[in-house]
């Protein structure tokens, strides 16, 4: 169970299906055959496509999607990625991925991602992305928006 930092009074909960916690994005992706190793599991490389894709589809929950990002030029910039596997993924399978906020300082801020298989709910892999908001014509980071942090449970 992990505790979020940004509500520390609820924990998430035992069925995927029912997070519904403010500030917590859930998306469902299939996993893909041609994604798999040579051990017929899910390649570790693809692990950060399916959590990049998530992280995004979060981002565009949170009014912050591509379009947004391309009209504004501002958006979120990850410069740490760190990845822990807790047991293999095989196809066919689904995964279940949360995303949230955990925390910001202005401009920085921590995002947290779990993935979870469907078929058992088993956790298999936690990962924490260090990031930025930048204004991406200026080159600089900016503070990010309330609305962003609002829709993660963090304003």
């Amino acid at each position: 169970m992990a505790v979020l930092k940004n509500n520390p009074n609820r924990e998430l909960p035992e069925g995927i299906e029912k997070t519904e916690m403010a500030g917590v994005f859930q998306c469902r992706l299939p996993v893909l055959w041609s994604d798999l190793d040579a051990n017929g599991h899910l390649n570790n490389g693809r692990y950060q496509s399916y959590l990049d894709e998530a992280r995004m589809q979060a981002f565009d929950s949170a009014g912050m999607g591509v379009a947004v990002m391309r009209a504004k030029s501002q958006g979120p910039v990850i410069y740490e990625a760190n990845l822990r596997y807790r047991c293999p993924v095989e196809h066919p399978e689904s995964l279940t991925i949360l995303t949230w906020l955990e925390s910001t300082n202005r401009s920085r801020g921590l995002i947290r991602q779990e993935i979870y298989r469907v078929s058992d709910q088993r956790l298999a892999c936690e990962a924490s992305f260090q990031g930025i908001f930048m204004d991406f014509q200026r080159g600089r980071p900016i503070n990010f928006p309330e609305s962003f942090l609002d829709a993660f449970g963090l304003a």
